[in-house]
């Protein structure tokens, strides 16, 4: 057996832990967006729920749906959606800006003296 990633841990257990509360049914297990998806009875949806926040996630209501049962149709049963995270690359920002805009050099005394010549003319004389 392979051994599983911290993530794929976390998400056996809640689905482990969801599959064991009565009225809850795990459709699919977390793929590669970390999406867990199951079905709740109406009658213990609350309770469910509260739960699942309880562990910090929030689960996301997707449709209503009737819950078949070797005897027929049980009840109506919630379609819900946990996130549980998909595993992600770490991102290094080594950029940096490079050239004359990010470093600007020191003017030198024959362009303040021109820019502040030609400025003169809009600002007026120095009183």
């Amino acid at each position: 057996m392979a051994i599983l990633s911290e993530r794929a841990q976390r998400a056996k257990r809640v689905a482990d832990d969801l599959g064991a509360m009565p009225g809850v049914w795990v459709i699919s297990a977390p793929d590669d967006s970390g999406r867990l998806v199951f079905q709740v009875l109406d009658c213990e949806r609350n309770i469910v729920t509260q739960t699942i926040r309880d562990w910090g996630f929030e689960p996301t209501f997707r449709t209503l749906q009737p819950r078949v049962g070797p005897v027929g149709i049980i009840t109506g049963a919630s379609l819900y959606e946990i996130n549980l995270g998909s595993e992600r690359q770490p991102i290094i920002d080594d950029r940096t800006i490079r050239g004359e805009i990010a470093e600007p050099t020191k003017k030198t005394d024959v362009e303040m003296a021109g820019m502040r010549r030609y400025l003169s003319g809009y600002l007026g004389p120095k009183k």
